[in-house]
């Protein structure tokens, strides 16, 4: 996705973007379960002019994500990201005109209600996938799967540890496809 403004804030490939709409690294985080609840992040940038273009940024991916799964609202809008726990991968490469933004997962822990092998109700908190999204344009390239490679070596997890909130039928097929996953 390109936009009337550079995205320069994004300085790298996979962005990490949590609480308070602070950039990081992916490769220099740790493990969201890792995080105590009041840490406090040191923003790579924090002028209100750029995190009202990482805003523009994260709600047009939500938007984009919305759309393309054909849900009735946006899963992923900066307000939401900003006051959650949640964790917001952003895919970038560099262009002759400035960084592209490619794609975003999210991820969370979240209450989930099981039935074990006896059919009682459990109760669990795994870590979630919530959104994922590839732009159009780069499907089926790659991208998708380098993010979701990204996100699970930061996490510390696999494939098969996640859970997915409501995956659509892309989302179902992309993990069987690459991670031999089905429902």
């Amino acid at each position: 996705m390109e936009f009337p403004f550079t995205v320069d804030f994004l300085e790298f490939e996979f962005n990490v973007i949590e609480k308070g709409l602070k950039v990081q690294d992916a490769s220099k985080v740790g493990p969201l379960q890792d995080l105590p609840n009041d840490e406090q992040h040191i923003s790579v940038h924090s002028s209100s002019r750029v995190q009202e273009r990482l805003g523009l940024v994260i709600d047009a991916l939500g938007e984009a994500s919305c759309a393309a799964q054909g849900l009735p609202a946006p899963v992923t809008t900066s307000d939401r990201l900003q006051n959650s726990g949640h964790r917001l991968y952003v895919l970038v490469e560099p262009g002759a005109r400035g960084a592209i933004v490619l794609g975003l997962l999210k991820v969370g822990f979240k209450q989930l209600f099981l039935r074990d092998e006896h059919s009682r109700l459990c109760q669990v908190r795994p870590l979630c996938v919530l959104d994922f999204y590839v732009h159009h344009s780069r499907q089926r390239q790659g991208c998708g799967r380098r993010l979701f490679d990204r996100m699970a070596q930061t996490e510390k997890v696999s494939a098969n540890q996640l859970a997915i909130d409501q995956p659509s039928e892309k989302m179902l097929a992309f993990m069987e496809r690459h991670y031999g996953l089905t429902k």
